[in-house]
């Protein structure tokens, strides 16, 4: 298939060009109406205390055969969004900073819609998971879910692995394996006056005053632990967490290059990569981000999520033929062959007022053979709105026209008739003046 659709020759005006600011503007271009073509994934990740949890990638694994693979990951605020997944039973397991584990979730499926406000939902869980239960959820065509997750640390986050048997503090991490760290401080707190060489106990109390946003008395807990055991496992990576809270950067990206070059476990290294990658890109590191996401996807070639994020960047500096290089490396890892997850990345650029970025990307699903009609047809719609938003008013009528063709009922259907509508009213000739005869 082209990458360019056929020009329609309609005439190009001012007035036109002008009144479809107002029209493009009204529409915000439909994008969260996009998301929702099948099934919109939305939520919250927080800890124990309520406190939101930055950098937890969410995978979704088809259950039983059906549906894609794909995942995201959670923001400052501990929010996340995915949109496009195709109906079915999913298996959901999460990558979080230390290990953590899901312990409760939240969750429920409701029709999405203005007129399916009202309605209840179709199914609805709040539960407690143990730490190696799987979370499975369903997902049906033009529903909504919205899932809170809580996640705790497990015991080998809590502690180094050498944790010895019979140990007194074993009480106290299984209060913080279940999320409760504001319950077990007091009992962690004796321990750390009865045993000041208890590294474990120091590690322990920073790990819950950094969940519970204690910050400073978390620096100084984890300080200790560094004092009392040099290379205790995690702890330089709990320290840059800490730090970066504070907005110390520089101190928190050495404490996460500390990690890296010492720890002897990969786990741990690894997450302290993605720690790294992530303050180079809050900070506009754009150069460092990407050398830190193409170590990860060194050390973990199926970390899509990574793969996604260096398409972004590439895009950021204008680098069209990494940005593209980025995504055809995710697919062919395995880590992003769906065409979802190459919408959502279009998506992403069209929220973030990126259009040529955004462009590029539903060209390259256009591209691809085999997609299911309902994606090609989202991706035509998508690209019609970038394009009449870039004043390429001809293209992007024949593109909304073809996204119609292609699904014609689909969700996107009718708001891209209503906007070739408006577009072809404006560029009728009006009716001459009547005046009556004397």
């Amino acid at each position: 298939m082209g990458r360019c659709p056929q020009r329609m020759e309609v005439p190009m005006t001012r007035s036109r060009s002008l009144a479809l600011v107002g029209l493009l503007a009204a529409a915000a271009f439909l994008a969260p109406a996009a998301q929702a073509q099948q099934a919109r994934f939305q939520g919250k990740v927080t800890d124990a205390a309520g406190q939101p949890v930055e950098g937890v990638t969410i995978h979704l694994d088809p259950a039983e055969g059906s549906g894609n693979k794909t995942e995201v990951t959670t923001k400052k605020k501990g929010d996340f969004i995915l949109g496009l997944v195709r109906p079915g039973n999913y298996k959901i397991t999460i990558d979080a900073p230390g290990g953590q584990v899901i312990t409760s979730i939240k969750a429920q499926s409701k029709e999405s819609g203005p007129e399916a406000r009202n309605k209840p939902p179709d199914w609805s869980v709040d539960q407690k998971i143990g730490p190696n239960a799987p979370v499975n959820l369903e997902f049906k065509d033009g529903r909504e879910v919205t899932a809170e997750f809580v996640v705790g640390a497990p015991a080998a986050a809590a502690a180094p692995p050498s944790q010895p048997a019979g140990d007194p503090l074993a009480g106290v991490v299984q209060k913080v394996q279940g999320g409760d760290c504001a319950g077990a401080l007091p009992d962690i707190e004796a321990a750390r006056t009865a045993n000041p060489q208890n590294a474990r106990a120091h590690y322990l109390a920073a790990y819950c005053l950094e969940r519970t946003g204690d910050h400073a008395k978390a620096l100084q807990a984890i300080d200790q632990v560094l004092q009392v055991q040099p290379d205790f496992a995690g702890g330089s990576l709990l320290r840059g967490r800490v730090l970066r809270a504070l907005s110390r950067t520089d101190e928190a990206e050495a404490a996460f290059k500390k990690e890296i070059d010492s720890s002897q476990y990969d786990s741990v290294r690894n997450d302290a990569w993605g720690a790294l990658a992530l303050l180079y890109k809050d900070a506009g590191r754009t150069d460092d981000a990407i050398a830190a996401f193409e170590k990860i996807v060194q050390l973990q070639p199926q970390k899509g999520e990574a793969y996604m994020e260096l398409s972004a960047l590439y895009g950021k500096k204008g680098d069209r033929a990494k940005q593209s290089e980025a995504l055809e490396r995710a697919k062919q890892a395995g880590a992003s062959s769906d065409p979802a997850a190459l919408l959502n990345v279009g998506i992403g650029h069209m929220n973030d007022g990126h259009y040529n970025d955004a462009m590029e990307v539903f060209h390259r699903v256009i591209d691809t053979p085999d997609v299911p009609a309902a994606d090609l047809a989202m991706a035509w719609g998508l690209l019609g709105r970038c394009q009449l938003n870039a004043n390429q008013m001809d293209d992007g009528m024949a593109s909304l026209k073809k996204a119609i063709d292609l699904d014609p009922n689909g969700s996107m259907a009718e708001e891209n008739k209503q906007i070739l509508a408006a577009l072809q009213d404006q560029g009728k000739p009006k009716a001459p003046a009547t005046t009556k005869k004397k």
